[in-house]
């Protein structure tokens, strides 16, 4: 019974993604959303305020604002959210 459920963990850790399909529902102090091993928060918290969503990072093209990114997080996190591919 073990084995079985120790295979099924790797299966399901290797398949399941969590997928941000819209920067204004995330919230970027508040929600795990940063590709950072087994937390996905943010190591320390960014400049902003509470409520503060992911679509205000990102220029009206989509692209990011590294300039405001760098700004605002800790110098290790800005390199994984610059690193995330555009979404909404």
């Amino acid at each position: 019974m073990w084995r079985s459920i120790l295979w099924e963990r790797k299966l399901i850790g290797k398949e399941v993604r969590w997928r941000i399909k819209s920067s204004v529902q995330v919230k970027i102090n508040e929600d795990k959303w940063i590709p950072h091993p087994l937390t996905f928060t943010l190591r320390a918290l960014a400049a902003m305020a509470t409520g503060t969503t992911l679509s205000t990072l990102k220029y009206s093209n989509g692209t990011w604002n590294e300039a405001l990114i760098l700004g605002k997080f800790h110098g290790d996190t800005a390199p994984f959210i610059m690193g995330l591919a555009p979404f909404n």
